[in-house]
């Protein structure tokens, strides 16, 4: 009789990546055992001529992903090429940006340099003394 799937026991017909996720998690917990190449509900072997079949329509799905991601590539390198359609819009906010932290930034300086003591609103920097009570 074969053991029943429990917390560290799973019996898989075939080999699934999305199992990593399994083994993962039994090396994160007390480990486990995953069985490949058996019947879930019965524990039966499953015979390798089923495992042949699911071989051409897998190497199918690999074919169509690899032709669909160079497709992509194509059309990536594609459009790197073409120059960028706001770049002036962006060269003039960029700039506009630049001239305000500097309106910012002197204001600042201002206030550090001008008045010794921080304004109203502002934090004096230093240690605040703690106290312990017991």
């Amino acid at each position: 009789m074969k053991e029943k799937e429990h917390q560290s026991v799973e019996w898989k017909q075939a080999w699934r990546d999305e199992y990593l996720k399994w083994i993962c998690g039994y090396a994160n917990a007390y480990g486990g055992t995953i069985y490949i190449g058996t019947d879930d509900a019965h524990g039966n072997i499953v015979r390798i001529d089923n495992g042949i079949e699911r071989f051409e329509e897998a190497l199918a799905d690999t074919k169509n992903s690899l032709e669909n991601a160079e497709k992509q590539f194509e059309t990536a390198k594609q459009e790197i090429e073409k120059p960028f359609a706001k770049e002036e819009e962006l060269r003039a906010k960029t700039a506009r940006l630049d001239e305000l932290n500097i309106l910012l930034n002197m204001d600042k300086k201002e206030n550090e340099i001008v008045g010794g003591e921080p304004d109203e609103g502002e934090a004096v920097g230093g240690r605040k003394e703690k106290s312990y009570e017991r």
